[in-house]
């Protein structure tokens, strides 16, 4: 999926085909098409051939057009497991609201499903809304993971205010608006995964992204739009480094993580860092910087810097790489802000957004103290360059003390609460979307809470 802008140059040539410019990265996407139906049943035992009914957004029900959808059993993983199968998805209470299917048509016409999205997860009606700082901060820390195990196939989307009220906290998130996301993984307990940690551990998986509130045509409601900036090596998963559409990296039938593992995506929402500040002739936001720095990055995981290969370790991996970008994107704007003539004059003019830039640089500030607790700065994020080359073997404890400079963002867990927690003492909103193992029928497959 390619994003704005892009521009079209026809050929000067009459054989010659037109070029496409682009100044961003294609983003992985699964699907041509879309489409939200309600599963009404197979079409006969045992079958992957399914019988759907389109929503109709007339009615706001479930009585549009019925046809016959194919959801071919996935290929069995390294670790023999499936990552998706289909039987009972029709007696899912998620049923009920209606599920996004993405794909495409074979040659015979019937729709191949490829992707799965539960509506009620992304269409911004909270399932409880959590008000106060001290009791937002709370839910991340302790309650986000809470009972993994027992809600296997279950969701659970959490809305958080740090001030305000319930209706003020859903009112703030309108069409348009952007958010941060702080993206983590679980493990698949039962003994169907093997655990490369003493004692059992899984600290699973880090990543950023961001997200977008848009009026979703098909229900014609206001949905999440979800990206993710996945710093991480290309792996048997069949993972490339990229930027990865909900779709691709959720919802995939056959690489994505919705059944496969627990994962939750915290959405973090502050006008400082996600609300851009307009200048003469551009726009630009803490985010947007952020973006930029997270895509330098995954250019060189998927080369390796050049090297053909990444080593991951205490000091450089999925959280630590990740947290570089967060902290180059808020020490760029810091510096640039403060600099550049253009933009001290806008300040001088508009006062509004000279409070909203001190609130940034205060933000950026509680930031570095928290990944940075040390008050030293590592010399890869003050330079902005990268350690692929460098192994854990070769130089151990250059390596063990670069980490424990940034010691919060050794393991996923400590990495999300902190910067989460950063964000919502700032007065940031908040949602936290929960999925465990979703329309995955496997009984012998049970999620597992990540470990601190």
């Amino acid at each position: 999926m390619l994003r704005e802008p892009v521009k079209v140059v026809e050929s000067p040539g009459q054989d010659e085909p037109a070029a496409l410019y682009i100044n961003r990265e294609p983003v992985q996407i699964t699907g041509r098409y879309y489409a939200l139906v309600k599963f009404v049943a197979p079409v006969q035992s045992d079958s992957d051939l399914f019988r759907v009914i389109h929503f109709n957004r007339a009615t706001r029900q479930f009585d549009g057009p019925e046809e016959v959808v194919q959801l071919p059993e996935t290929i069995i993983d390294t670790e023999q497991l499936y990552r998706s199968t289909s039987h009972g998805i029709e007696q899912d209470p998620l049923n009920e609201t209606g599920w996004y299917i993405s794909g495409a048509k074979d040659s015979a016409g019937t729709f191949v499903v490829q992707a799965l999205a539960p509506r009620a997860l992304l269409n911004l009606r909270p399932d409880q809304i959590v008000v106060s700082e001290k009791a937002a901060v709370n839910f991340v820390q302790k309650l986000a993971w809470q009972d993994t195990t027992e809600r296997k196939g279950q969701i659970n989307a959490t809305l958080l205010t740090a001030e305000g009220d319930e209706k003020t906290a859903l009112n703030s998130w309108q069409e348009g608006d952007q958010a941060l996301l702080v993206n983590t993984y679980g493990g698949i307990g039962n003994g169907r995964e093997p655990y490369p940690y003493p004692g059992g551990y899984y600290f699973g998986h880090f990543s950023y992204g961001r997200a977008r509130v848009i009026r979703e045509p098909l229900a014609d409601e206001l949905s999440f739009d979800i990206e993710y900036f996945q710093v991480f090596s290309s792996n048997g998963d069949g993972l490339i480094p990229g930027v990865l559409h909900w779709t691709r990296y959720i919802g995939d039938r056959q690489f994505g993580y919705l059944g496969y593992r627990p994962v939750c995506d915290i959405l973090l929402k502050l006008d400082c860092f996600t609300t851009s500040y307009d200048f003469a002739h551009r726009s630009i936001s803490a985010l947007d910087r952020m973006s930029v720095f997270l895509e330098f990055l995954l250019h060189l995981y998927r080369i390796g810097g050049g090297t053909g290969g990444v080593y991951f370790g205490v000091a450089n991996n999925c959280t630590q790489d990740s947290n570089q970008a967060l902290y180059a994107a808020v020490k760029d704007l810091d510096v640039s802000f403060k600099e550049h003539p253009l933009v001290q004059d806008m300040l001088k003019r508009h006062p509004e957004e000279a409070e909203r830039f001190d609130r940034l640089l205060k933000l950026g500030h509680d930031l570095r103290r928290t990944l940075l607790p040390m008050g030293t700065v590592r010399a890869d994020w003050r330079y902005n360059f990268q350690l692929f080359e460098v192994s854990l073997n070769e130089r151990t404890w250059m390596n063990i003390l670069r980490a424990l400079m940034s010691w919060r963002a050794m393991t996923p867990h400590w990495a999300s609460t902190a910067v989460t927690k950063v964000f919502l003492e700032h007065g940031a909103t908040a949602w936290v979307l929960r999925t465990n193992q979703v329309g995955n029928y496997d009984p012998e497959m049970v999620p597992k809470a990540i470990d601190p």
